[in-house]
Order: C-alpha cells, then structure tokens, then sequence
C-alpha cells in the first residue's frame, strides 16, 4: 500500500533546493510524498508513465517545480485528472520572452495551479496541497485550520 498522497516532479536535481520549503511543509502537515526528476519534454514517454503509474499507486495531487518555460505543468495536467499545482522556478532575463509565451491561456480542460515563486511559493504550494487533501480528511482539515487560525505559523 502507498501512503504517499502527493508527488513532487522536478526537472533536474538543481531544483530540489527551491522546492525544500514545499517539502518542510508537507512533512510537517504529516503529508507523505515522493519526489520525481524527470523531463517532460526530453523524457515524455518515461514522464508519462510515471504518471500513470503515480495515478494508480493512489497519488491525490502532483506538484510541478520548474522554470515557468519549462512545459512540464502542461504535460502534467494533460496526462491526468487529478490537480496539478507548479511552482515556477527563477529565469533567466534572456527567457522572458518564452515566459510570456507560457503566460497565454492553456488549452481548455488543462487546468493547472501556478504559485508564485521563491520560497513562499513552495510553501503555498504545500499549503494549496494540504487544503485540497483536506476536503476528504479532517484531521488534515483541522491541521490546516490551526495553522491559519495561528498567523500562518506552526506552534
């Protein structure tokens, strides 16, 4: 049985010191999760069926962690149904072009959750998590709520 509800993707292992946050938070609202490096668009096959594979080992909620150009949230939120939240990493300034290109409409029916970036996003994008588990789980519900109800800080 998987206890895992949540599956953090990133494209490379430069990025997992950005999304620290989001996993600091996580474990801290007892929320099991896996961590994925992979590329969407150089490994799309592999991508895909890890995917599936999330999908039917029982995760609820992917995160997406990467450069906002990176294309990895659109072929995530068109691979499942299950919420899709990205948090979009740093840029650099010779990029902001293709930013705003990711920045028009998705395609109706890929939905996906961007958080803003930086260390307040990783931990939003825990957080978005969290309330969305907890729709179906009080006891997370209420973990939550504290937390809010405590100016955003754990006690």
């Amino acid at each position: 049985m998987n206890l895992s509800e949540i599956a953090i993707y990133i494209e490379n292992q430069n990025n997992a010191e950005a999304i620290r946050p989001c996993k600091e938070f996580l474990d801290h609202f007892g929320i099991h999760f896996e961590q994925r490096i992979v590329s969407a668009l150089q490994e799309h096959n592999v991508f895909c069926e890890m995917v599936r594979r999330d999908m039917e080992k029982g995760i609820k909620v992917f995160i997406t962690a990467g450069t906002i150009n990176s294309g990895m949230p659109h072929v995530m939120a068109a691979t499942t149904h299950l919420p899709v939240i990205h948090i979009p990493l740093p840029v650099a300034p010779d990029l902001l072009e293709e930013v705003t290109g990711f920045l028009n409409p998705f395609p109706e029916g890929i939905a996906v959750a961007i958080i803003s970036g930086g260390v307040s996003g990783a931990k939003n994008a825990a957080v978005l998590a969290a309330q969305m588990l907890g729709i179906s789980d009080r006891r997370l519900q209420d973990r939550v709520r504290f937390y809010k109800q405590n100016g955003c800080r754990f006690v």
